[in-house]
């Protein structure tokens, strides 16, 4: 396990609070359990259509609360990951997940989480990230011979 920081809002917090006594655990047990359904529901797949980077939203004079959660090595890449890619800091997803529990506990749906694999085409590497499994490594090396626009450089 990780430790790593969140900030949330206090609302939040209050809420995450709330639901972890209803179901018997520390609010950051209940962090880590709604983040790993976050990343582990067909919500998560959507956030790779994000074009800029998500923000908590905020208000005048909100009060905010920083939590220690930890979570496991493969959540916590996921999460690093979900930085990187869908440009969602931890934090965000935290909020988000709690915004949204009521969807996340109702959503039975579970995906296969997303994989990367990096392939060479003209002698550079190419990151492609898929949902499930990711297909063989000469269909992927043909789609994208037969698609990419080469500049002639």
């Amino acid at each position: 396990m990780i430790d790593t920081t969140v900030n949330i809002r206090f609302d939040l917090f209050e809420k995450l609070c709330e639901l972890a006594e209803k179901n018997g655990v520390k609010p950051g047990e209940y962090a880590i359990d709604l983040l790993h359904k976050l990343v582990s529901s067909k919500i998560y797949q959507d956030f790779s259509d994000k074009k800029t980077v998500a923000y908590q939203k905020t208000v005048k004079n909100m009060k905010w609360k920083k939590l220690h959660i930890y979570p496991e090595q493969f959540l916590y890449e996921t999460l690093l990951d979900s930085r990187k890619m869908f440009k969602c800091s931890v934090s965000y997803l935290l909020a988000f997940a709690i915004e949204n529990n009521y969807v996340l506990q109702e959503n039975n749906n579970l995906i296969e989480t997303y994989n990367m694999a990096k392939i060479i085409i003209c002698n550079k590497p190419v990151l492609v990230i898929t949902w499930g499994q990711i297909p063989k490594t000469e269909e992927v090396n043909e789609y994208f011979q037969n698609s990419i626009q080469f500049d002639g450089g």
